[in-house]
């Protein structure tokens, strides 16, 4: 609850409101008839008292200057609604606008953990397709091994049986020419046996 003084012309007012009453046709109207009614002692005693009472305002207004400057902006009150129409503007503005941005930071959050998602459907995807590819080269690898090793088999395997007829065909030709020489040697000695 704001205070009430007393002006100099009798009235109980605000002490806000004090500058703008005195400038009210009221104020002075009752000011002008308080200066006729008084004698002139009392008239400069007023007139004292009236200039010690605007310099405390003065004071006072500007202490309160001071504050309004210092604390954030308050409600612009009026007797009616309390509360002004732009004031209440503004509050209604700066709901929306609360209201837009926690809308819009949801949204920025699910498109983010959608893109997340998709990345890691995507690494998911990708480390699937080198691990099949990886499993496909082994085996490729594996095949080309045992048809190496095939060929190598199948070559000793001829080498082996050329050598083994190599070596009959060697062998039956030694019987033969033995055979040849015990045939010659007997055919000599049947025709000449004084020489032996």
């Amino acid at each position: 609850m704001e205070n009430k003084i007393i002006c100099d012309c009798g009235s109980e007012v605000f002490k806000r409101e004090l500058n703008r009453h005195k400038k009210t046709k009221k104020h002075l109207e009752k000011m002008n008839k308080n200066k006729t009614d008084t004698p002139e002692p009392l008239q400069e005693e007023r007139q004292e008292e009236t200039q010690e009472t605007q310099e405390t305002q003065q004071e006072e207004t500007q202490e309160e200057e001071e504050e309004i400057l210092e604390v954030p902006m308050e409600p612009k009150t009026t007797k009616k609604s309390g509360q002004s129409k732009e004031y209440m503007d503004a509050i209604r503005q700066k709901a929306i606008m609360t209201i837009k941005n926690k809308k819009q930071a949801k949204i920025d959050q699910e498109i983010l953990i959608k893109q997340k998602a998709e990345q890691y459907d995507i690494l998911v995807k990708s480390l699937k397709e080198k691990e099949e590819l990886d499993k496909k080269k082994k085996e490729e690898d594996k095949i080309k091994e045992m048809e190496l090793k095939s060929k190598e088999y199948d070559k000793m395997i001829r080498q082996q049986q050329r050598n083994q007829v190599i070596n009959n065909l060697t062998q039956g030709k030694i019987i033969d020419d033995i055979k040849e020489q015990r045939l010659n040697y007997l055919m000599k000695y049947l025709n000449n046996p004084s020489h032996y």
